[in-house]
């Protein structure tokens, strides 16, 4: 589960640079709807999350706004997950870079039916920290 490998640093061999480029102030995290009550379960994720929130690393988003997308997502034969929540608050937040071992929400996550303008990017193992440091790039134009 992302959440524990990035904000917990669990089994983080992978998963560390993100947590480096979130602690540096470059990436953020967002939740909000079904992700929010999916990281709200653990304790542990909840006082991270409180704490990036005060320190500005993580945005909430309105949770009936990303449960409303959610549902709309759900809908479109294009979305092959049961992710939708995770496309309504990439869309409702403009977050494009996904932290996820998820093999179908990556599909989802790519396809431009779903997420475009710019299309989303998937971040999976530490052979992906060339795209870390290419999307750092474009977030900071």
């Amino acid at each position: 589960m992302f959440a524990r490998k990035v904000l917990l640093l669990e089994d983080d061999t992978d998963f560390k640079y993100v947590r480096e480029k979130l602690l540096d102030g470059i990436l953020k995290v967002v939740y909000g709807g079904k992700l929010r009550t999916e990281y709200v379960r653990s304790k542990k994720i909840k006082r991270v999350l409180r704490k990036f929130d005060q320190i500005g690393i993580a945005q909430a988003y309105d949770d009936e706004q990303v449960n409303s997308e959610a549902r709309r997502i759900r809908k479109l034969p294009a979305c092959q997950s049961d992710d939708a929540h995770i496309i309504a608050l990439a869309k409702l937040s403009g977050a494009r870079l996904l932290c996820s071992e998820d093999g179908e929400l990556h599909q989802d996550f790519r396809n431009s039916r779903l997420l475009s303008n710019p299309r989303g990017k998937v971040y999976q193992t530490s052979n992906h920290r060339p795209l870390l440091d290419q999307y750092c790039r474009l977030c900071k134009r």
